[in-house]
């Protein structure tokens, strides 16, 4: 869905429309797998995309399955009206929900599922044979959490505060790229990550980049072709922290001589 030549997200709709139907009915998948906002770009797909990709496999008796990890993450006034999207009126969608991110316990993997019936209880026979030992402690502690912050409303607050402050983070990653490399790059409208374009082999770049200024990226290229010449930028471990992200981009825009400064 991104434009390599570009660097634009699905600059035409009807064309991604169509292709991802002539690419459905070449491989006829059982599953369509999609990330919501989309990883690693944190743009929120199109609804006319996504209600396609709903229609047709119901029609060839296929899954959508959405996975809403970065949900809690959206950025602007109101959620996409997909959100709400349920298996109730949809009996092919699976809907798929972490406490990881929203949370901040990335290492915990808590979450749940939204599906038909039929749906969960293959689930549950599944993860019955081949997860022999689960984290009990932790979902006792996260239902204790819920329990109270639901009772006195820290909840809805905490979930609100949180993500002002990623779209506080996302919008200071995108100036200071600007200010400090001109590259282009993706507005993310959600998530934790962005993408920008570096104009040479993604894997050269952030090697090149990580010696001479100690800052990160993440390679592109196991993203897709799209990101052949892209990184990945995440502005989600500097939430708390924006300066880190500035001087980061100020690093390495002194050493590329992108700098505007």
């Amino acid at each position: 869905m991104l434009d390599a030549d570009s660097w634009a997200y699905i600059p035409d709709l009807n064309r991604t429309v169509e292709e991802f139907k002539n690419l459905f009915l070449e491989h006829k998948p059982k599953i369509v797998l999609i990330p919501l906002p989309d990883h690693p770009s944190s743009k929120m797909i199109p609804k006319e995309l996504l209600k396609t990709m709903l229609e047709i496999t119901a029609e060839h008796g296929s899954y959508l399955v959405i996975d809403h990890a970065y949900k809690a993450q959206y950025f602007g006034e109101s959620p996409p009206e997909y959100f709400s999207w349920s298996p109730r009126e949809h009996e092919n969608l699976v809907t798929l929900h972490s406490n990881s991110k929203w949370t901040r316990g990335l290492g915990r993997r808590l979450g749940w599922v939204e599906a038909s019936e039929h749906v969960i209880d293959g689930m549950e026979r599944i993860q019955q044979c081949s997860i022999l030992c689960p984290d009990s402690l932790h979902q006792m502690a996260m239902k204790a959490y819920l329990q109270k912050a639901l009772d006195d409303g820290s909840l809805k607050r905490y979930v609100e505060e949180t993500r002002k402050a990623y779209e506080t983070a996302a919008n200071t990653t995108i100036v200071a790229i600007d200010q400090n490399l001109g590259m282009p790059r993706l507005e993310p409208d959600g998530g934790l990550y962005t993408v920008m374009h570096v104009g040479e082999d993604s894997d050269d770049f952030v090697l090149r980049v990580l010696k001479n200024t100690g800052v990160l990226f993440i390679p592109g290229k196991g993203f897709g072709k799209s990101l052949q010449n892209g990184v990945r930028i995440s502005y989600g471990p500097w939430v708390g922290n924006l300066d880190k992200i500035k001087e980061g981009m100020e690093r390495v825009g002194r050493y590329l001589g992108t700098d505007k400064k």
